[in-house]
């Protein structure tokens, strides 16, 4: 689902968020396949990459790292908007002594003075000079109480300004060109280290299954072997066997309970790197459900070279390391 969304450019990255987070709460009540009450975990192998992509850990940290990409294209959207500053100074009192001169002689008097300001601007960044074009308007009052006591206004109603670095290369420029790649390079990279977390979870899914067939195996063989060594025992009471027999049937049976425990071992190995990769704390029994239907799947070269060409995130970050390595010349 999320793969076809980025196919849609023009849908609005708004929208593709709030995807990703109805994604995950779907997955929330789809990837949990017991209640409290039940004793055992049961897991198909939909259910165990569903949670994978919800709660392992590598799968989190991809997740954090998207946004952490996702926010800084927002910010870079917001670049390119006016912005408006509204800023005022509080009242502010100074009591100061004064020099003055009268006749030629000096002398100091107190002077309070009560001062406020308001300035309110609108600043545009342009994309195209890389400068930054400034609508203001800004008020002043001085109240002064001692000699006199009086009160003045400075206003400017309406000013413009506009600054310009007249050395160095055009940031906003290169800023149009780089944050577009950054954000295409980030979702691109998701893509791929959430079908890694995919294939991991495969991975744990299959080695927990042959780690339990293994141990059935195992446990089967032990038994199989115990019957065959009681069955020695008797044959040996009755003289039908001899002891060198007897006693290769005895090293059998050992030899098959050392296979148990080294199953028991795998399993317990597999299990708890299966629970720790899906983030399950409950220590109930997890048993695996063999998926029967094989989709059959049929891949043409030059159908996969397109989907790769359009779609992995390597040509896409040889790109942007291209036009970073440029902009590092500019500058």
């Amino acid at each position: 689902m999320i793969k076809d969304f980025f196919n849609r450019r023009k849908i609005s990255l708004r929208v593709y968020y709030m995807i990703v987070i109805c994604n995950c709460v779907a997955s929330i009540f789809h990837s949990v396949p017991l209640t409290a009450q039940d004793s055992v975990y049961h897991f198909t192998i939909e259910e165990v990459m569903d949670m994978a992509l919800l709660n392992s850990n590598d799968a989190r940290s991809y997740r954090n790292y998207f946004l952490a990409s996702y926010w800084s294209n927002r910010s870079f959207h917001a670049r390119y908007l006016p912005a408006l500053y509204l800023s005022a100074a509080v009242p502010s009192f100074s009591k100061q002594m004064q020099q003055g001169v009268d006749e030629g002689q000096l002398y100091y008097y107190p002077q309070n003075l009560l001062t406020e300001a308001l300035h309110l601007s609108v600043s545009q960044n342009i994309p195209f000079t890389g400068g930054v074009l400034s609508f203001y308007s800004s008020l002043n009052r001085v109240d002064q109480f001692d000699p006199t006591r009086n009160y003045s206004y400075n206003s400017a109603p309406f000013g413009i300004t506009y600054s310009q670095s007249l050395t160095g290369a055009n940031w906003f420029k290169w800023d149009k060109q780089l944050s577009p790649m950054y954000f295409e390079e980030a979702k691109r990279s998701y893509l791929h280290n959430m079908e890694a977390v995919r294939t991991t979870a495969i991975a744990w899914f299959f080695n927990l299954m042959t780690a339990q067939q293994n141990l059935l195996m195992a446990k089967e063989n032990f038994s199989n072997t115990d019957t065959l060594y009681k069955i020695s025992q008797k044959k040996y009471s009755i003289g039908s066997i001899g002891k060198d027999e007897l006693m290769q049937m005895k090293l059998s049976v050992l030899n098959a309970e050392t296979a148990v425990d080294q199953s028991i071992i795998n399993v317990e190995a597999n299990e708890n790197g299966f629970r720790s990769f899906l983030g399950i704390k409950n220590k109930k029994n997890i048993t695996l459900v063999v998926p029967i239907n094989v989709p059959d799947v049929l891949l043409n070269f030059e159908d996969v070279l397109r989907e790769v060409r359009s779609n992995h995130v390597t040509p896409v970050s040889n790109e942007r390391q291209l036009a970073q390595a440029e902009y590092n010349l500019a500058v």
